[in-house]
C-alpha cells in the first residue's frame, strides 16, 4: 500500500529519524528537483517519492527528454531525504545504510 502523500508542514524538516514511509510519500516537488525533471516526472504520474521507486536508471534514462542531467537532478533531491535511487530502480536509504527493497510498494509504471 502505498503511503498517502503529504507535504512538510513549516516546522518540519528532513531527518534521519523520519520514518522510510513518511520520506517515500513526500512529493518529490518539495525536493530541491527542477521544473524541467519534474515535469517530465509528472507526465509519467511520478509525483511522490514513493511512486518514483521501481524506475530504473536505464527505464528512466530511455524517456524522451529526459538524460543524465535528469538522472542526477533526481540523485541530488533524494539524497536530501536520505535516499539513493539504485541501478535496479530500488531505494537504499542512507540514513539506515541499508537497501529497502524490503518496502517495495506498487508504483505507477
Amino acid at each position: 500500500m502505498n503511503p498517502r502523500p503529504r507535504e512538510l508542514g513549516p516546522e518540519e524538516h528532513f531527518s534521519a529519524s523520519m520514518p522510510l514511509s513518511d520520506r517515500k510519500a513526500l512529493f518529490l516537488a518539495q525536493l530541491d528537483i527542477t521544473e524541467r525533471t519534474l515535469h517530465v516526472l509528472e507526465e509519467l504520474g511520478v509525483i511522490t517519492v514513493g511512486a518514483l521507486e521501481g524506475h530504473s536508471r536505464g527505464a528512466l534514462l530511455g524517456i524522451k527528454n529526459f538524460g543524465t542531467a535528469r538522472i542526477r537532478d533526481i540523485d541530488k533531491g533524494l539524497a536530501l531525504i536520505g535516499l539513493q535511487l539504485a541501478d535496479d530502480g530500488m531505494f537504499v536509504d542512507v540514513f539506515n545504510n541499508h537497501d529497502v527493497t524490503n518496502f517495495r510498494g506498487k508504483c505507477g509504471g
